[in-house]
């Protein structure tokens, strides 16, 4: 069997549509159906799978289900197969009739197929034909067989022996005496012949089996004998109506008219005819043992019409489990394998094998149409027994069957009669190979079936469309089947092999349906199948709207082929009507398009009608009479609306299209039987039409959007559009479907148009086609989107700017690809082709030769990256700060020039590539020996670094030779310039020319002179800052000597500011100067005398801000004032600055060393305005005559030449001023007062000094002699008394202190100034400029009282109390930390005064540095009664004011010189130590 099936040649059609409904999708089963249709139908069946959770419980009584299977014999279903059985029935059948048994001969191994050899036979031209033209070998090729020599001779002793008989006796002809059945050729002997049994196929398939068979036929005997053993075959002949009362006398020959013999003689079975076994053709050598026919009854029998073939009922009832075990049986017993194991392919293939096979008889059975309204549904319903909460969603389900049908979108729930079948679902109980042959479903409906439980069941389908096409072609595969049974197609009994019908043009389509599933069938859809085992299934059908017009063609389908209608359409249509309120609106549609046709053609017969004659009519209710008394007696159609009918026989009446047909009689013999008047039909229609109106209105206005008769939609009109479908529950029409597809393209368009829009806007889009675009797509894509009835507003353009986009990246493609193939080819630039390719892909528009761009893309940029290696396209001065050229760069430009695409110009850069690479060797070598001689002059190697830098490639040593050689062509240019200038080249340029003579390997002559002026200049500042700067000075020498700036006069002029490089002008200069300025003498004068000025302005400016704040009002608290370069408020011994009149902290001011002139005695300088030594100009004029000889200029001596320049002028000034008569005079006569007959009257070693301070004595502060309080007397005779002093006048007095101001800014001593102060020291009131401030009463006087200890100045080891600890920075340097000492007592520390009254460390501080470092320990033990008196202080903002045997003190380094508690800043002795600088955080 396995081999059989595999021999056997069977392919499966393709598989039809399977459609997941959602949950949501799931709901409503028929809006479902309406949209998976135009889909669906198009295969016409599809398979519907529930949601997972949609489990409907079986609602069979198992136990009570009995029912009567078919029986089904599967090579008796297939039609080819039946027509080979009928025919060989037919032969067998003719044989017994002649008293012998057929045998089908066997040639090469296979049965002769007896059929296709008589078919082919027949269609040549018959038996004679063949014969004479030697065909015979030609039909056995035919027929399969290999064509060996004796085939031919074979097959026609077959045929002559055979079928040439039958062929005699179809013809009418006698049967050749020559010719015997048992005659066989030697080359087939009888052994190898098989018996055939006749099938009897339409007896014994028959719905009603047949009557007996008549006894078998005996030899002549008596009546009498015939009588006793109950022969029924003789009979008695009547001659002219009198009986025979010899019954001998009718048993005579009917071929010689003998009764002799009468032992040869047989009797017909049939007729009782006699005949002479030696007069039959061919004569009979004996008795034969069956039946016999003379030839005569033979003809009858043979001639009778083939009866119709039908299933015959099993004899056995069976119930579910019985049949389950019984088809499990036959599967497992067939199969030899386990029901479930088996393959559904291999059943699908063995199955048809087994129909198209004779030999093989298999026989199954199948309980079909078994009705649920006797039986019961599978599905639950309301009378279901013990039904649970949860199965009720079930019973009210629309996909259960017993619901469909009578749905609201369903037809059928407007026909009022229960069609078993159609509205009420049938049960169908399978086995194994049990089948539903080809068929559709009455009235050409829907149909649904759905499978209970159990195996597969396989289903093959048309489409509606292809009915007729399917029709023709069984008609043509088995034509002999149509003969006798026209409508054999509607009887379910016939079954086609797919492969078969799919060669005749049939499209077919298969499907496996699982349990669980449901399968839907189509209008006019042919179906069949088979079942793979064991299962149960339920079917019902159903109409949904769009069915109407199926279901009036199917009408006049079978009133053309005489077929009884299961319902009256017309009565249909009418029953809607008559319901047109409660009808859906998609019903309503379909039926008002069904009710127009249906009136059109009434009305249109009516008229046919009564032209005829007809005159008589009659009002006649057609639903209340019976289907069989309403037919039509010639096309079978159940009448409804109207029918004919005639006096000569009133119960047979006709439709209207065949009135004509009924009788011969007269027209005015027949009358008009009408269930509707004309007049009524208006009004039916306009039921259905109001209720259908709304949309009617909607589809013309979508016919005119789509026929273009209206401007295109919006996508929100067209969409308001298509919602109205769902608002008004518009049906799903073809134009509602249509709709609704064109929406959904629309809205993909819309989509599409928007994503390719922002192509054009270039903004980012969330989604990115999947696939690229070509330009002929987008073109096509614009187009088809121009048909749909939408327009796209703004995106519509954008497209189509993109097709223009499109258009012209296609055309520069073609450009960029339109090179010449020569060597010397110009490639585009790779930024255009990529530029391109990349407008290409990000428009998602494909070039036709977007490869060949890719390529030239490659070439392109490699020849770039070539040109960039060897900076062929570098500009020269770039090519300094160009990466190196190394050997390996050349190698893997030459690597990737291995997978470019060829082309001249490519090979001949690779060529000078390699060429190159020699080249660069060489040259890198010889820059290599240069690089290593050191002793070579630049302009022997300058014409080989010439010939490098043109060469492209530049390797490291070669590189870095044409880096020297620039450096040191530019070097010798800058000395050029600077030598060629009218003005000497400032020092620091000269100084950083040799700086960079440094990195210059070769020899350059120059550079020693340059060397030698630099050290000149050197020496010249170093003698310059001699004179000028002080020991340890904070400021520079060009601090020193350039006007002082807008920050020595800002609220942060005590704060020393580090130089910024922006400070810097031209030459090193400390403010703002350009080289432009610094080149011309007079410019750089007049920068300078810019300065000076500014400084004027600014000192008097400040003098004025400072004589503002008064030291008199601390004492009143009207002030918080702050003051001296600490910036805190004024305590203990103040002092007033003469220039800036600031006022400082005694303790505050760093020690001076007196110079020894009485210019100190009364006048006081802070350290910001008197910044240096002040030496005598005679020193300057010095300097500058030793400037004028060195050969580069120096931003020091220029600003020291501005400054003597400057210093000259005031002296000019001054003395003019002082040679006034007037001044003359005053100075003559205040000098004859204070030393009468001096000759220098105003000379400063000739005023009183101030007396000196002896040990255990205050010390006190004044200008001159000032006393201690105004109120004391004066203690010197040499001062005179000020109401008898010479007076000046204000004026002069003012322009005297004015010019003081701007000699007191000068860093040079000049003894005009000293003049000047002796004058107003001599006109100014004796006003105190030295402060006592007692903080703990608030007392203020000009002095310290007598009982408080002025602090002494720091002496090293000191200490003082401090505020708060104050961070610092400690540096390395010269700090030494000493072991503490003690001391008796502060106060017995001693000052000694100067020659010029100022205050002088003890003599043995001297020995050690400058002060005290960190570290150094002074132990102060102090009585109780001597605390009040003590008053000095630490400098830090908050003094912990430590106490104890031992106080550590430490003084700042960086400028201040202030003293600081070791606790009160944070630091312990072992922090500071002598090789240590500390920083207070003032000063860092």
């Amino acid at each position: 069997m396995a081999s059989q099936s595999i021999e056997f040649g069977f392919k499966p059609p393709p598989e039809a549509p399977v459609f997941l409904p959602s949950a949501e999708e799931f709901k409503d089963a028929l809006a479902y159906i309406t949209k998976i249709r135009p889909v669906a139908e198009k295969y016409g069946i599809c398979k519907i799978k529930p949601p997972a959770e949609w489990q409907p419980p079986f609602a069979i009584d198992v136990d009570s289900f009995r029912f009567t299977p078919r029986i089904q014999r599967l090579n008796e279903l297939e039609a080819l197969t039946r027509v080979k059985l009928n025919f060989l029935d037919q032969i067998a059948r003719f044989w017994e009739l002649q008293g012998s048994t057929l045998k089908i001969p066997v040639v090469e191994k296979k049965a002769l197929d007896l059929y296709t050899l008589h078919k082919l036979v027949q269609k040549e031209g018959g038996m004679e034909v063949i014969s004479k033209e030697r065909k015979w070998s030609a039909i056995g090729h035919k027929m399969g067989y290999v064509t060996s020599r004796c085939l031919g001779s074979v097959l026609k002793h077959h045929y002559e022996r055979i079928l040439y008989p039958y062929d005699i006796f179809k013809s009418g002809k006698h049967i050749p005496k020559h010719v015997k059945l048992d005659d066989t050729p030697t080359s087939s002997p009888t052994k190898k012949e098989k018996d055939y049994t006749p099938h009897r196929i339409p007896s014994r398939m028959a719905v009603k089996p047949p009557a007996q068979s008549k006894p078998q036929r005996r030899s002549r005997i008596s009546a009498k004998d015939m009588e006793d053993e109950g022969i029924f075959g003789a009979r008695l002949r009547t001659s002219k109506g009198f009986e025979i009362h010899d019954p001998l006398e009718k048993y005579v020959c009917q071929h010689c008219s003998r009764g002799d013999s009468e032992a040869s003689m047989l009797l017909c079975d049939g007729c009782d005819d006699s005949y002479h076994t030696f007069c039959l053709v061919p004569p009979l050598s004996e008795i034969p043992k069956g039946d016999w026919r003379c030839p005569k009854c033979l003809e009858e029998e043979v001639s009778k019409p083939t009866e119709a073939f039908g299933f015959e009922q099993a004899q056995k009832e069976y119930t579910l489990q019985s049949f389950g075990q019984m088809a499990d049986q036959f599967k497992a017993d067939f199969f030899r394998l386990p029901v479930h194991v088996v393959p559904s392919e291999f059943i699908e293939k063995e199955y048809w094998r087994l129909v198209s096979s004779i030999d093989e008889d298999v026989v199954v059975e199948y309980g079909a149409d078994l009705h649920t309204m006797d039986m019961g549904s599978g599905f639950p319903t309301k009378n279901s027994r013990n039904l649970a909460e949860e199965d009720m969603q079930y019973v009210k389900s629309g996909w259960n069957l017993n619901n469909m049908p009578v749905l609201d979108g369903s037809v059928l729930s407007c026909i009022d009669a229960d069609i078993s079948g159609m509205k009420v679902p049938w049960m169908y109980v399978g086995m194994c190979f049990s089948t539903f042959c080809w068929h559709n479903e009455d009235h050409w409906s829907y149909s649904i079936n759905y499978l209970h439980w159990g195996e597969p069941k396989t289903w093959y389908g048309v489409p509606g469309g292809e009915a007729e096409l399917f029709e023709e072609s069984v008609k043509k595969l088995a034509p002999e089947l149509f003969t006798n049974q026209p409508d054999l197609l509607h009887q379910l009994v016939t079954q086609v092999n797919p492969n078969n019908l799919i060669d005749k043009g049939v499209p077919i389509f298969r499907t496996d349906q699982q349990a669980g599933e449901f399968v839907i069938t189509f209008p006019r859809s042919y179906h069949s199948g088979f079942n793979q085992g064991y299962n149960f299934a339920e079917a019902v059908n159903f109409c949904l709207p769009e069915w109407l017009e199926w279901g009036r063609n199917s009408i006049e389908h079978y009133s053309s082929v005489r077929r009884y209608c299961v319902f009256s359409h017309d009565e249909l249509v009418c029953n809607m009507s008559a319901k047109a309120n409660d009808l859906d609106l998609s019903v309503a549609s379909a039926c008002l398009k069904d009710i127009k046709r249906m009136i059109e053609t009434e009305t249109d017969l009516r008229k046919s009608l009564e032209e005829w004659g007809v005159k008589d009519c009659e009002f006649v209710q057609f639903e209340l009479l019976p289907d069989d008394e309403r037919q039509c007696d010639v096309c079978k159609t159940t009448c409804y609306l109207s029918a004919v009918a005639c006096s000569c026989d009133p119960c047979k009446l006709t439709c209207l299209k065949h009135f004509k047909s009924l009788c011969q009689c007269p027209s005015n013999n027949h009358r008009l039987k009408y269930r509707y008047k004309l007049d009524e039909f208006p009004e039916m229609m306009e039921k259905v039409e109001k209720r259908a109106k709304s949309f009617a209105v909607w589809t013309q206005k979508y016919l005119d959007l789509c026929q273009k008769k209206i401007p295109k939609f919006s996508l929100l009109e067209f969409t308001s559009l298509v919602d109205e479908i769902k608002a008004k529950k518009f049906p799903e029409t073809e134009d509602v479907q249509n709709c609704r597809q064109q929406l959904l393209q629309v809205e993909k368009c819309a989509k599409v148009f928007k994503q390719l829009a922002t192509l054009v806007s270039n903004v980012p889009s969330e989604q990115q086609f999947k696939t690229k675009l070509t330009l002929e797509e987008l073109k096509i894509f614009y187009e088809q989107a121009s048909l749909l009835p939408c327009h796209y507003g703004d995106n519509e353009q954008s497209v189509l700017a993109l097709i223009a986009k499109g258009n012209e990246i296609q055309e520069r493609a073609n450009q960029l690809l339109s090179i010449s193939g020569s060597c010397d080819a110009k490639f585009p630039a790779t930024s255009e082709i990529d530029q391109c390719i990349k407008d290409v892909e990000s428009f998602d528009i494909v070039v036709e030769d977007l490869s060949r761009l890719k390529e030239l893309g490659k070439q392109a940029a490699w020849l770039e990256y070539r040109a960039d290696i060897l900076h062929l396209n570098m500009d020269k001065d770039d090519e300094a700060s160009a990466p190196l050229v190394t050997l390996e760069d050349l190698s893997n430009l030459l690597d990737k020039s291995t997978d470019l695409p060829g082309h001249p110009a490519i090979e001949k850069a690779i060529d000078e590539l390699q060429k190159l690479v020699l080249d660069a060797e060489e040259y890198e070598t010889r820059a290599r020996e240069v690089m290593k001689t050191r002793d070579l002059g630049y302009y022997a190697v300058a014409p080989f670094i010439r010939i490098i830098k043109k060469f492209p490639v530049r390797l490291p040593a070669m590189k870095n030779l044409c880096e020297y050689g620039d450096e040191t062509s530019n070097w010798f240019k800058t000395l050029g310039k600077m030598q060629s200038q009218e003005m000497p080249p400032y020092a620091s340029d000269v100084e950083k020319l040799i700086g960079e003579a440094g990195s210059i390997p070769f020899v350059l002559e120059p550079l020693v002179g340059l060397e030698a002026q630099v050290a000149a200049a050197q020496g010249w500042r170093d003698k310059a800052s001699k004179i000028f700067r002080r020991k340890n000075a904070v400021y520079s020498l060009i601090e020193v000597l350039t006007p002082r700036s807008e920050h020595s006069f800002g609220p942060f002029r005590y704060k020393k500011r580090k130089l910024r490089d922006s400070d810097y002008g031209a030459g090193g200069h400390i403010f703002p100067l350009t080289e432009e300025v610094a080149s011309n003498p007079l410019s750089l004068a007049i920068a300078f005398k810019n300065l000076q000025d500014k400084e004027v302005s600014m000192i008097r400016v400040l003098r004025a801000e400072n004589n503002k704040r008064r030291i008199e009002d601390v004492r009143h608290k009207k002030s918080d004032l702050k003051i001296c370069v600490c910036r805190k408020a004024p305590c203990g011994m103040v002092m007033q600055c003469d220039l800036c009149k600031d006022w400082f902290h005694y303790d505050c001011l760093p020690p001076k060393k007196s110079n020894g002139q009485m210019i100190e005695r009364i006048r006081f300088l802070c350290p910001c305005c008197e910044r240096s030594k002040r030496p005598r100009l005679e020193s300057v004029l010095f300097l500058l005559i030793a400037l004028q000889k060195l050969p580069v200029r120096l931003p020091d001596g220029e600003a020291l030449q501005m400054l003597a320049e400057r210093a000259m002028e005031w002296q000019d000034k001054a003395r003019n001023l002082l040679s006034q008569p007037e001044i003359v005079e005053f100075m003559a006569q205040a000098g004859n007062q204070a030393n009468p007959g001096c000759e220098n009257p105003l000379d400063f070693e000739d005023l009183p000094i101030v007396p000196k301070i002896e040990p255990g004595t205050e010390p006190s502060f004044g200008r001159g002699s000032l006393p201690l309080s105004p109120k004391k007397e004066r203690k010197s005779s040499h001062i005179p008394r000020s109401k008898s002093s010479p007076r000046l006048n204000t004026t002069t007095e003012s322009t005297i202190t004015e010019l003081l101001i701007e000699g007191e800014l000068l860093e040079v001593s000049l003894e005009e100034t000293q003049t000047m102060w002796k004058l107003l020291h001599t006109l100014k009131p004796q006003e105190p400029r030295e402060y006592y401030i007692d903080e703990t009463r608030m007392t203020f006087s000009p002095s310290p009282p007598p009982a408080t200890r002025i602090p002494q100045k720091r002496h090293r080891g000191e200490s003082s109390p401090v505020k708060e600890p104050l961070p610092g920075r400690i540096t390395p340097k010269t700090n030494q930390l000493k072991p503490s000492t003690s001391s008796p007592n502060l106060s017995s520390v001693k000052r000694k005064r100067g020659p010029s009254g100022g205050m002088k460390r003890k003599p043995q501080a001297r020995a050690t540095p400058k002060k005290a470092k960190s570290g150094t320990n002074i132990s102060k033990t102090v009585d109780d009664s001597d605390t009040d008196s003590y008053d000095e202080k630490c400098s830090a903002v908050r003094c912990t004011l430590p106490a104890g045997k031992e106080v550590h003190w430490v003084q700042c380094d960086g400028g201040c010189e202030l003293w600081f508690h070791l606790k009160c800043v944070g630091l312990k002795p072992s922090d500071v130590s002598e090789d240590k600088d500390y920083v207070c955080i003032n000063c860092s």
